[in-house]
């Protein structure tokens, strides 16, 4: 078999045809049925989608005349995906197809949303709406006592209320027409929790007052009853989103909903039931990195996920995306590999335009920008019976507070009573930095603490309730806990008498690591000093984790078990400048790294995926050890250990 340089050559060869050598049949295909897929796939299904996204204005000319049958044909054979999300209605709040209920220009040469959804329909693909909810300017425009009213006594420009007129006037009922009379399979809600504001209206006034008993809503941080307000606007989102979601499906059953970014680390809730799967578009520098975090905070949840890269760096609602702006496919496939390695299904957002600087802005597609996402999709596919729906194996859970997200963003006095602070990107991209596995965890009650070995909570001034009281006894029962900054002082009480060596407080069966230093906001800008402090923690609370990489290199991991129970361990190369970089030519491979499992028993069988590549591997004292000879972008260890679940090992060390 081949071993070293010439293996990875091999792979890095492919990798290379795979972005340069797209072969396509062209306009021989534009002219047959495209038959993807026998049935649609619900979104639990998706693993590889494409979102197309437009942002209509009223003066743009004609829309659909280059939207034809054979184009869209043309798209779905280039991508096959699984779902397409098309636009519908976008922030500038004028819908791109020839709604009857909502805002458009009436310049239509065809019926564009028509064209699509019978073509994806024939194809056996799914048809998801974007739509803008509330963030909407031209409803703005109409009816300017649709908004909400802010702390200054004046409207806020472009948004609409969430006990005003909007939602049962235009929201819903555009909703269900693309529902019913479109017969789209969901939407994939945009400008919703991350667009509302605190609302002083006399109708959010008068509910505040009813239920509260509260006389006179504050007005900044400070005065009396500031969090009680800013709550109850998180609550009135929450019952709009609740709404909508559940008018849908009353009105059509199996309609599925997701409200962009809903749920993520800047609402790090429970999500609800009416909402089916959770999604965010993930942009600007550091993409990478984002998409490492995000994937591992959607990770454990019990929802279907996806992560959507933009395809560009630089979107403006008008100018759409510059070609000098656009990613190359080498680029897409590390950010879609930081996802999938999580379990999480994959897509790329591209604008909704035709060809052209700037792109001409008449609701087409550039067939020719979109050719490289074949390459990704072939990247993920072949991926995909060792990622989709793989669980992560719980190692190092990092705490997400939502009490403490939310009492940040009060104290910064925001209009959106969502935007908090995030305290645990840093820590946990340490983590991954210092070749740890790790997930991030929240106050959710399909998610249990105990499972996991080492639990980090850093720099939150607040947890959720009765969070601090289950991991002292987590703690006490055996588990391991990394505290810093002003986390420290919330676990005093536990803390106080406890024996003590250096930072390790000796805590019944477990231990707590602490440091005055808030680690994970240092960490925002990774530093040597940081990382040496965190690996080193780790180190003393956990010094034989079940994945260990025998050297330093730039790849991430993730312990992941597939859905036909076979444990893979996934490397995903993080090497070069993509912290600065906005565009991304080419990947360094990371050459001969050496991964050692710690396993119950000795495994059946090893090997590396995709390709299903033999690979020299040994098993003495407990540990299986291998070198995989290269990571060009990502690849999976695969072990056959039916005969000893890896779990078992990990969540006795709860019980010591």
């Amino acid at each position: 078999m081949a071993t070293g340089k010439a293996l990875c050559q091999n792979l890095l060869f492919s990798v290379t045809v795979a972005v340069v050598g797209f072969a396509f049949a062209g306009g021989a295909m534009a002219n047959r049925t495209v038959r993807v897929h026998d049935r649609i796939l619900s979104r639990a299904e998706s693993y590889f989608g494409v979102h197309f996204d437009f942002h209509a204005e009223m003066d743009d000319p004609e829309l659909g005349g280059n939207t034809t049958p054979e184009t869209v044909r043309e798209i779905l054979d280039i991508i096959k995906p699984d779902y397409v999300e098309i636009d519908t209605k976008g922030h500038p709040g004028v819908s791109s197809y020839p709604t009857a209920v909502g805002n458009h220009a009436g310049k239509f040469a065809r019926d564009p949303l028509k064209v699509w959804r019978e073509e994806t329909a024939k194809a056996g693909v799914a048809l998801y709406a974007h739509y803008s909810s509330i963030w909407d300017r031209r409803a703005y425009e109409l009816h300017p006592e649709w908004a909400p009213i802010g702390a200054d006594g004046k409207s806020v420009k472009e948004v609409m209320a969430l006990l005003g007129p909007y939602d049962d006037q235009l929201l819903i009922p555009q909703l269900k027409e693309l529902a019913c009379k479109y017969d789209v399979d969901g939407v994939w809600i945009d400008g919703d929790d991350w667009a509302m504001v605190n609302d002083y209206s006399p109708a959010v006034l008068a509910q505040f007052k009813a239920e509260t008993g509260i006389e006179t809503a504050p007005r900044k941080p400070g005065d009396p009853n500031w969090h009680e307000w800013r709550a109850f606007n998180r609550e009135l989102f929450r019952r709009h989103l609740k709404k909508y979601a559940s008018e849908l499906k009353k009105a059509k059953p199996g309609f599925q909903i997701c409200s962009n970014g809903a749920f993520g680390a800047r609402m790090p809730e429970a999500p609800i039931d009416e909402v089916d799967f959770l999604s965010l578009d993930i942009c600007g520098r550091s993409c990478v990195d984002v998409s490492r975090y995000m994937s591992r905070v959607f990770a454990p949840l019990d929802k279907p996920w996806d992560l959507m890269s933009w395809s560009f760096y630089e979107w403006r609602l008008r100018k759409l995306d510059p070609p000098a702006s656009r990613k190359p496919a080498i680029q897409l496939m590390r950010e879609a590999a930081c996802i999938i390695a999580q379990g999480g299904a994959y897509q790329a957002v591209f604008s909704q335009a035709g060809a052209g600087d700037p792109p001409k802005r008449d609701g087409s597609i550039d067939i020719d920008k979109i050719k490289l996402f074949a390459d990704v999709r072939n990247f993920c596919m072949a991926r995909k019976p060792f990622c989709f729906k793989a669980r992560v194996v719980p190692q190092i859970g990092v705490y997400l507070s939502a009490a403490g997200t939310y009492a940040v963003g009060d104290a910064s006095g925001a209009a959106n009573p969502f935007k908090g602070a995030n305290f645990t990107i840093g820590i946990v991209v340490a983590l991954m930095d210092a070749h740890r596995c790790v997930t991030v965890l929240r106050n959710d009650p399909k998610i249990r603490l105990e499972d996991y070995p080492v639990i980090a909570v850093c720099d939150w001034d607040v947890l959720d309730d009765g969070i601090p009281e289950r991991l002292e006894a987590y703690v006490r029962n055996g588990g391991k806990l990394f505290v810093s900054g002003p986390s420290v002082a919330l676990f005093g009480k536990m803390l106080a008498g406890a024996p003590r060596k250096g930072n390790l407080h000796l805590v019944g069966k477990g231990a707590v690591f602490t440091t005055d230093i808030p680690v994970s906001k240092s960490y925002v800008n990774p530093s040597d000093k940081i990382l040496r402090l965190v690996a080193a923690a780790f180190d003393e609370l956990d010094p034989e984790p079940v994945v260990r990489l025998e050297r330093d290199v730039t790849v991430d991991i993730s312990l992941m078990r597939t859905t036909n129970g076979e444990l893979a361990i996934h490397l995903v190369n993080t090497s070069g400048n993509h912290r600065k970089a906005l565009l991304v030519h080419s990947i360094d491979p990371v050459w001969q790294v050496p991964v050692s499992v710690r396993l119950p028993a000795r495994p059946k069988s090893v090997r590396i995926e995709p390709g299903h590549r033999e690979v020299e591997w040994k098993w003495a004292d407990g540990k299986l050890s291998l070198v995989v000879p290269c990571v060009p972008i990502h690849e999976i260890v695969v072990c056959d250990t039916v005969a000893g679940p890896i779990e078992k090992t990990v969540c006795a060390a709860n019980d010591k």
